[in-house]
């Protein structure tokens, strides 16, 4: 409210290739041309931008956006010479206004002495700003500040604070009047931290904020008047309120009144009834201490007792139920979780045994807790709100078949609980036997953890050799094939049982050397690939399968 210009800024996006030029044009509301501008487009980076036009406020004005394609001359009806032709057009109203007469520079202020500068930003109608002082506690109006600021655009206000130190906070609204005495309420707040008096004093630091599942809890307290108080403390009042997760107000009632004897320590305990809290709700205990003859409190404390029946459990995104793992992805499994802040509140992170991550091993549960991360600043995600994350990485299962990723939890009130999450996880890639003695050799250079690559060495002096065998998996199926054929499809089959099947096959090689490829592949994506390199020359020979060990007849 304090500026007569603002810059506003017109985006626009030009579709299709024929235009060449786009052209701003802006107008007021009587019609004069304020503004215009001109700016090529015919170059595909050039279809998106846009023009900042610096205006009055207030306003109205008139926006015309127009494109033209530059062409060869043309002519129209009457044979005149068209430099241009007009390719699109698009023209909206454009109103500017203030969306308030007048507000704050600041809206929270921690002031460090006893009074404070205020800096208030206004239109030029407005003759006088207003400052109401509120008590955040229960509302009430402790006092009125005027300030005519008519002939400026920035004002400021000090306030004397030392009055409602004893308040903790406090409430500042705004309004203003304008030349013609047109009165606008509410025009900004602004909240006021201030340093509290301290008088009194909560003996268990834990109560400022206790997390119970009991369905009762004690505050205890006492009243210090060894330093310089300006008034005799007189009385205390007690008020609670009851919460409910979303801060929404169920009950409030006064506790008690507590009536103080003459410039004492005094030691006070307060029996506190939490049945009423519903689970994830709280109470709010306000200590509020008055002096002889004044309203406004010499000091105020809140004590907030947090109930909590159950532990919020989390919501886990990742792994998936029943997702299954090869030998590879099973070495670097995620585990991603989320809570809404207003539960995550429940759980603090640092204390012992808060979060146990553990997976399942072959010698039992095995704690992988020093790989969880629970991340302080919660994250905004549209439609779901702020959240808490809860991940870990690089989890590396150690066990085969079905197993769980447990995440134990246990909340500030001591309430456990426990999310499992059942995976699968096949390490073993594809067995391919062909039953021949020297066997075929591991290529550990091109081998992977989840694809396992064999070499084959297979001499012979036969247009043809015989391929048979078994291949097995001993948790999943698998599809096997030779050079791309498939050969044993993928079966049905339940998740931890044994698929073992033969084979035989005749490959027809040519002269020379060649190579077949043998590949089976699991549920899963493990891979065992057998790579047969048949060397054949031309010579007669007893066959393409060479002869097996030499028995002795019987």
């Amino acid at each position: 409210p304090d500026k007569d210009k603002v810059t506003v800024r017109i985006p626009y996006s030009i579709q299709g290739s024929s235009t060449d030029v786009l052209t701003l044009k802006m107008y007021n509301s009587q019609g004069d041309t304020l503004y215009e501008e001109e700016t090529s487009v015919s170059d595909p980076a050039q279809k998106q931008g846009e023009f900042n036009v610096l205006l009055d406020v207030p306003g109205s004005y008139t926006v015309r956006l127009t494109t033209t394609m530059s062409a060869p001359p043309y002519t129209d009806s009457a044979q005149k010479p068209i430099a241009q032709m007009i390719t699109g057009e698009a023209v909206y109203t454009l109103n500017i206004d203030y969306t308030r007469l007048a507000q704050f520079a600041e809206k929270t202020l921690r002031p460090s002495a006893n009074t404070v500068d205020i800096e208030v930003l206004h239109t030029q109608e407005v003759q006088d700003v207003t400052l109401r002082l509120i008590d955040p506690f229960d509302h009430t109006l402790m006092q009125t500040f005027e300030q005519n600021v008519h002939g400026s655009r920035t004002s400021t206000v000090t306030l004397n604070l030392q009055p409602y130190f004893g308040l903790g906070a406090l409430d500042v609204m705004l309004d203003a009047t304008t030349v013609n005495g047109d009165v606008y309420r509410d025009q900004d707040h602004l909240r006021i931290d201030l340093p509290g008096a301290n008088l009194i004093v909560i003996d268990d630091p834990i109560l400022q904020s206790l997390t119970t599942r009991e369905d009762a809890a004690t505050a205890t307290w006492h009243i210090s008047v060894g330093q310089d108080v300006y008034t005799e403390p007189t009385r205390v009042e007690l008020y609670a309120r009851i919460f409910d997760l979303n801060r929404q107000v169920l009950d409030a009632y006064s506790v008690d009144t507590v009536t103080l004897s003459a410039y004492q320590d005094q030691s006070f305990t307060t029996p506190l009834d939490l049945t009423r809290v519903p689970d994830k709700g709280s109470l709010e205990l306000y200590l509020t201490l008055y002096g002889e003859g004044l309203n406004v409190p010499l000091d105020r404390k809140v004590v907030t007792f947090r109930r909590s029946l159950s532990v919020p459990l989390p919501t886990v995104l990742a792994p998936e139920p029943f997702e299954t793992f090869n030998a590879e992805t099973g070495r670097h499994v995620s585990y991603l979780a989320y809570l809404p802040r207003e539960l995550a509140n429940f759980i603090d992170p640092r204390q012992q045994d808060a979060l146990r991550l553990s997976i399942r091993s072959d010698d039992g549960w095995k704690d992988v807790s020093d790989k969880l991360y629970w991340m302080d600043y919660p994250e905004y995600v549209p439609g779901l709100g702020y959240l808490t994350l809860i991940f870990a990485e690089d989890i590396a299962l150690e066990k085969e078949g079905y197993q769980n990723i447990r995440l134990e939890i246990t909340d500030m009130a001591g309430n456990s609980a426990q999310h499992n999450r059942k995976i699968y996880a096949d390490m073993t890639p594809p067995e391919i036997d062909l039953g021949r003695n020297p066997g075929p050799v591991l290529n550990e250079g091109e081998s992977t953890a989840a694809h396992r690559v064999y070499d084959l060495a297979w001499p012979t002096n036969q247009p043809s050799i015989k391929l048979s065998g078994t291949v097995q998996d001993q948790l999943t199926s698998f599809v096997f094939s030779v050079n791309g054929d498939v050969l044993l499809p993928y079966m049905p089959y339940r998740e931890g049982e044994v698929d073992r099947r033969s084979f035989s096959q005749t490959i027809d090689v040519p002269l020379g050397e060649s190579e077949v490829i043998l590949e089976a592949i699991d549920g899963v994506e493990n891979k065992t690939m057998l790579r047969i390199h048949v060397n054949r020359k031309d010579a007669p020979d007893s066959g393409g399968v060479l002869p097996g060990p030499i028995r002795p007849i019987p």
